[in-house]
């Protein structure tokens, strides 16, 4: 056979060719079309693309969807992050590739305590690389030039005043296109705002506020009518809640198993003198990991009252009434934030004794409380409270906001014979709970 040898004017055009097919290859991962500035700049807006897209989590109705037919917990909207986005769109504020972001939801624009601004939203951009949120346990430089404080409270990571532990249903170790690690966060940061007190900020030692308003000067104090003990059909479970601080607190209520719920807040009331030959009991200091038992031989005692609180540590104890061998008719598991500013107190049914109450402090050594269970004098129902019940169906949530004049509230559960299974939380704020029982 025969090859035909190629003329030189074939030899350029295969020539040619091949330098076009290489230049193409080449520009295909660069963005084809684009000058380097303009492909710079849309890097830098990957990050804020994605997270203009981004579901966040849930929104429930609340009690406001119960008129219209809707389950509390029923989902009403997601919460989404286009508020930060268009911010930082505003004051061209670009997250750097391979940076991390603490990205506020919408919701918490509505509470920032002060105007955001390019340096408010660069304190949430760290800079240092790509990292998730178990690497977050150390203090975090940001692109704005301050620092964020790392510290660990209450079980939980904190930045600054933000909680950076896992919360369900919102986006966390998301990675973008160019490289950035996206945390959402309920919060807005504020630089300089933080003052390191180990943790704990002086919101826990914000002023007491009564629920109505005061007496007018030179006013007699008036005398409140005095409150019948309730029939036995009327007893149930019931406990206060200390809701001393600034701003507004809710108390959610989910149920297992129908059963009947009143909640109703009272203001501070002067403590009743007590007489001299009626000796009060003086609490017990409860260490970590230890156990202590009130027992009552007779059964004429029929409830008791107990109070734990704590010199502003958090409390973390299991609550038991033992009645026989074998016999717990009624278990509590009872987390409190701050014992000192929300003592917990709860008033419990004792038929047919003899019974015998024991509270285990379940936290670690470092953090006792002081525990008392009395017999006598013992807290009883408002009568707001006992004309307040309303059915709760298992499985469904209620929820009784009030705002922060509201000293203390009373909650009361029974059912009509049935075992009651509840769990009742004291929340403050979005995902931020004082109270669990």
């Amino acid at each position: 056979t025969t090859r035909e040898e190629p003329t030189p004017h074939r030899r350029l055009m295969s020539l040619r060719m091949s330098m076009l097919l290489a230049g193409a290859g080449a520009a295909s991962g660069l963005m084809v079309g684009l000058p380097p500035a303009r492909r710079a700049w849309a890097v830098r807006m990957a990050a804020l693309d994605e997270l203009a897209a981004m579901q966040g989590p849930a929104i429930v109705w609340g009690p406001e969807g119960v008129p219209l037919g809707y389950e509390e917990t029923d989902i009403k909207a997601y919460e989404g992050f286009g508020r930060f986005v268009a911010a930082c769109q505003q004051y061209r504020v670009y997250p750097p590739p391979g940076s991390t972001i603490l990205v506020p939801a919408d919701s918490a624009f509505d509470r920032a305590p002060v105007e955001v601004t390019a340096d408010v939203l660069r304190y949430h951009i760290i800079t240092g690389g790509a990292k998730e949120l178990d690497k977050l346990v150390t203090d975090q430089p940001t692109l704005q030039g301050g620092t964020l404080t790392a510290y660990r409270k209450f079980r939980k990571n904190y930045l600054d005043s933000v909680s950076i532990s896992p919360l369900p249903n919102w986006p966390a170790n998301v990675r973008t296109r160019d490289g950035c690690m996206i945390h959402a966060v309920d919060s807005i940061l504020v630089p300089g705002a933080y003052q390191n007190t180990g943790g704990y900020t002086s919101a826990l030692a914000a002023p007491v506020m009564s629920a109505e308003p005061p007496f007018p000067t030179g006013a007699p104090e008036p005398t409140p009518p005095p409150v019948a003990e309730p029939p036995a059909a009327e007893r149930g479970f019931g406990f206060t809640s200390a809701s001393q601080n600034a701003g507004q607190s809710s108390i959610a209520r989910a149920g297992q198993g129908s059963s009947g719920a009143s909640v109703a807040s009272r203001p501070v009331k002067p403590a009743t003198p007590v007489s001299a030959s009626k000796k009060v009991a003086e609490p017990i200091l409860v260490q970590g990991g230890s156990l202590r038992t009130w027992s009552y031989q007779s059964p004429l005692v029929e409830q008791v009252q107990l109070k734990l609180s704590t010199e502003g540590r958090p409390l973390d104890a299991d609550i038991e009434l033992w009645h026989g061998p074998d016999n717990t008719p009624c278990k509590m598991r009872v987390y409190v934030e701050n014992g000192e500013v929300r003592p917990f107190r709860a008033v419990i049914e004792t038929p047919r004794g003899p019974n015998t109450v024991a509270i285990r402090n379940i936290g670690q050594l470092e953090f006792p409380f002081a525990a008392n269970v009395i017999s006598e004098d013992l807290n009883q129902p408002s009568p707001n409270c006992l004309a307040s019940f309303m059915t709760i169906q298992g499985g469904a949530l209620r929820t009784f906001p009030f705002d922060s004049s509201v000293n203390s509230v009373q909650v009361l559960i029974k059912t009509d014979g049935r075992p009651l299974n509840s769990r009742i939380e004291l929340l403050q704020g979005p995902n931020n709970n004082k109270q669990v029982i």
